[in-house]
């Protein structure tokens, strides 16, 4: 452990007790599959969207086969000392870290571009990037992940949406706003017409 790995993990595990180790936990808790499969039900029953839910869902699988991948690249071993919590594979970069970023971090992406109301635009932002910052330091407190483990799986994360936004959501979403462009003009073309017959038949009866 490095020494700046080591500093972290020495502050946080100065800060052991079971209150703020039970807040830990619940707060690693909210990237495990049943956390995540529920939020994306949750999102398709809200949103009534099969496209968002596809969005999530794609993305949150790159996430988890992007971080395996590097995993069995980097095969760091996890730290050795007093873990909180039981976990297995190996520790670079954290899938926690990595996941956490790219699910929240996407909706706080959707926030951004479609929330109208300010303050709690504000608020939301504000709360999905807290969440996403303690499921990070939740693991380096239980002791599973180094400091470095969770920063470049923070990072693996915030590219990891960045390329899906711009590569894939923006394209199908103006692809979609340009239907919708052509349909609009359709109709205010045909409106148009129709006015102008209208008026025709009125002129033509006077």
């Amino acid at each position: 452990m490095n020494f700046f790995d080591s500093a972290i993990y020495n502050f946080l595990s100065s800060l052991q007790n079971p209150v703020f180790t039970m807040f830990m936990r619940v707060m690693s808790s909210l990237v495990s599959v049943t956390v995540i499969i529920t939020a994306l039900l949750c999102i398709f029953l809200l949103f009534k969207n099969k496209k968002i839910f596809l969005y999530f869902t794609s993305l949150t699988f790159i996430a988890k086969f992007l971080n395996m991948i590097l995993k069995g690249i980097f095969k760091r071993p996890r730290p050795s000392v007093a873990r909180l919590s039981f976990e297995t594979g190996y520790s670079f970069p954290s899938a926690h870290a990595m996941v956490a970023t790219v699910f929240y971090g996407f909706i706080i992406y959707l926030i951004i571009k479609n929330m109208k109301n300010k303050k709690l635009k504000k608020f939301l932002i504000v709360l999905h990037t807290l969440i996403i910052a303690f499921i990070g330091i939740s693991r380096i407190y239980l002791g599973v992940h180094y400091a470095t483990d969770v920063i470049f799986g923070t990072l693996f994360g915030v590219i990891t949406v960045f390329l899906f936004v711009k590569f894939i959501y923006k394209n199908d979403w103006l692809e979609s706003e340009k239907v919708e462009e052509k349909n609009d003009k359709s109709k205010t073309t045909s409106s148009k017409k129709a006015t102008k017959t209208i008026s025709g038949k009125k002129v033509r009866r006077k």
